[in-house]
């Protein structure tokens, strides 16, 4: 075992070695007066941790919806959604000119049927 202590710019450098990847910014940003003192080494990476926590809260995130009891905001129906109102709109517009060309041409051969 050994029992020599280690620099402070050693141990500096091993806790920087130690940090996961998401860290690579952080690390290539230290200046070298940091590095050499331990104690604002480890001032500098509490403030980065504060400020990742920060950042992750405020994050604009969408938190998980329940669908099943989730009500629209533009008409308050239960498992609708404002985004499918234009879907919505346009597959109604669609079916209704599908039924109204369908009766256009049930007609047409009505008539052709009376006409001969």
């Amino acid at each position: 075992m050994l029992q020599k202590p280690i620099s402070e710019e050693d141990f500096s450098y091993a806790l920087l070695t130690s940090l996961p990847e998401s860290w690579n910014n952080f690390i290539s940003t230290v200046p070298e007066d940091i590095i050499k003192d331990p104690t604002k080494l480890i001032s500098r990476m509490l403030s980065e941790l504060q400020q990742l926590h920060k950042q992750a809260s405020t994050s604009t995130a969408l938190a998980a919806i329940d669908k099943s009891t989730a009500k629209c905001y533009t008409c308050g129906r239960i498992r609708h959604f404002a985004s499918n109102h234009g879907k919505q709109v346009n597959r109604e517009k669609e079916e209704k000119e599908k039924q109204d060309n369908d009766r256009k041409e049930k007609k047409k051969k009505e008539e052709k049927g009376r006409n001969r």
